[in-house]
């Protein structure tokens, strides 16, 4: 039953996040650093950083600061940041719906490119269309996320065909964002009915989504092609082009629907490469989101800000695997989790 399968991995869910959240802390904890210097900043005295460390409870045990962290971590506090000297709820409430934006545009690329793109390869198997789709998922695969980053910033920029796609951040810099609805600009565009907004927030998303987008294009591309030319070997699919079908009836309604199964899969693995690949790609196109935030916590060793970003992760990733279970069983009836 979906209620008991949904009951199980949140429960599921606790474990992972309690099992994450004790090796982050302790990882975090035994790097020598001293988070309380840090915020003192390098000129303050050895009082005042000795007042610092005692304020946030770095003078106590490990286990000690962990048991605090966790009873403070079920109030929906996590600690107070480091870096920016504000509580990290508050910098994920600003920073994660830009990620979250980021991630659905790249998943946006990845379905409507990469599915497409492997029906056809599978279809018209051997063509250069096939031969395309290949090398499309070798290149995917080959290029690493930052690298491309930077090839098709530099190529944005020496073209003045493309000089209209912005290179970073998430409006111009004169521009002031929408009024915070759901931290999306695009969506809070609509909200608002601004059409020129919701135009630039478009045109900046392009590069950073296909860039984060691309390497999982070429695995879903690639899984895609695999399971069509499966299913299209099996008796059913003959026995519908014996009757008459269209060609086109019998490749969508009939082998596309199984031949997803298996790519819903890779596709649900694909956002935890997403939300990794964020990392690199927001800090190369300055999109202000959890990933850069994770970048910079990670230079100044803001371990409150690192273990957010690492549970919240976590818990986006879990979740989503919970709805790939669920996609299961409306693609395939016969799928059921006992």
């Amino acid at each position: 039953m979906p209620t008991r399968l949904i009951v199980r991995r949140l429960g599921f869910l606790v474990l992972v996040l309690f099992g994450l959240s004790i090796i982050t802390f302790v990882l975090s904890h035994v790097v020598p650093s001293d988070p309380a210097r840090l915020y003192a900043g390098p000129r303050a005295s050895e009082d005042t950083v000795r007042q610092i460390r005692h304020q946030f409870g770095l003078d106590q045990s490990i286990p000690q600061q962990y048991w605090i962290y966790v009873t403070n971590l079920l109030h929906g506090d996590f600690g107070y940041s480091f870096t920016t000297r504000r509580p990290v709820a508050d910098d994920l409430h600003d920073y994660l719906p830009a990620t979250v934006e980021l991630t659905l545009a790249a998943l946006g690329v990845i379905v409507c490119l990469g599915v497409p793109l492997g029906v056809v390869s599978a279809v018209y198997r051997g063509t250069i269309v096939d031969q395309l789709s290949r090398a499309i998922s070798i290149t995917g695969v080959s290029f690493p996320a930052f690298w491309l980053a930077l090839l098709v910033q530099l190529l944005v920029s020496k073209t003045t065909q493309l000089s209209w796609l912005p290179l970073a951040g998430r409006l111009g810099d004169t521009t002031a964002p929408p009024a915070h609805v759901t931290g999306l600009y695009t969506i809070d565009s609509i909200l608002a009915g601004n059409p020129s907004l919701l135009w630039q927030s478009i045109v900046h998303l392009i590069l950073p989504a296909l860039v984060l987008g691309y390497g999982s294009l070429a695995v879903v591309t690639r899984m895609v092609r695999a399971s069509m030319l499966e299913v299209m070997a099996q008796d059913y699919i003959r026995t519908a082009r014996a009757k008459g079908l269209k060609k086109r009836v019998v490749v969508i309604r009939h082998a596309l629907r199984n031949a997803l199964l298996p790519a819903t899969t890779v596709l649900g693995l694909q956002i935890g490469v997403l939300l990794g690949g964020a990392v690199l790609v927001e800090s190369i196109f300055a999109w202000p989101g959890i990933g850069r935030y994770a970048t910079l916590a990670a230079e100044s060793l803001d371990y409150n800000a690192i273990m957010a970003v690492t549970l919240v992760a976590a818990f986006i990733y879990v979740l989503v695997n919970l709805a790939v279970d669920l996609a299961y069983m409306i693609l395939d009836p016969r799928v059921s989790y006992e």
